[in-house]
């Protein structure tokens, strides 16, 4: 399967042949069954790349292409993100197309990112809950869930700790605090054999 994949990548994507394509591996999804509908859609090809450079490389070249064919068949190229992360995109992609009415420039950056590029410069707010206040005063509505809200929480909270350890020089186990550093001269050496 991956040797036909490099072979159909040469020929219908005209990525140049000294480009070295190396695939983990490479699968249908969903498996094959013999009862399958002969009306049914084609099955998904999955394929994992070694290089994400090459991955990159074959999506832009797919998209930069626009209509991508094979035996008189469209092909469509995309990422493999979990459903979960499709969904996150989605929210962001709403968001997007609310800051385009009104000429603001947004993107939407590796996994669920929000890059906003104001007067002020760019900014990448991780979710859209943090990125709530500033959507709010550039009158765009923002749809937030209760886990989001929450995971931002204990994102918050977990920073917030890890900042007091840096301040105090302290980790925290049990109900004891226990310092972090020690000064070298109290810390047991090792026995060094004489030459």
């Amino acid at each position: 399967m991956a040797e036909l994949i490099k072979e159909l990548l040469h020929k219908v994507l005209k990525i140049p042949s000294l480009t070295d394509i190396k695939i983990e591996r490479a699968h249908r999804s969903p498996p094959y069954t013999p009862h399958r509908d002969p009306t049914a859609p084609p099955r998904h090809i999955i394929v994992r790349f070694l290089d994400a450079a090459v991955k990159d490389l074959v999506i832009r070249q797919a998209w930069s292409q626009g209509q991508v064919s094979f035996q008189d068949k469209r092909m469509f190229f995309d990422h493999d993100y979990s459903p979960e992360l499709h969904k996150k995109r989605a929210k962001v992609h709403e968001v997007i197309k609310q800051l385009k009415k009104k000429d603001i420039q947004a993107r939407c950056v590796y996994l669920a990112q929000l890059k906003l590029k104001l007067g002020t410069g760019e900014k990448t707010y991780t979710t859209l809950s943090s990125a709530a206040e500033v959507l709010k005063d550039l009158g765009v509505e923002v749809r937030c869930g209760e886990r989001e809200s929450t995971e931002d929480e204990l994102k918050d909270g977990w920073r917030s700790r890890a900042e007091e350890k840096k301040r105090h020089g302290t980790v925290t186990i049990g109900s004891q605090g226990i310092p972090a550093r020690r000064s070298l001269n109290r810390l047991p050496m090792p026995f060094k054999n004489p030459k």
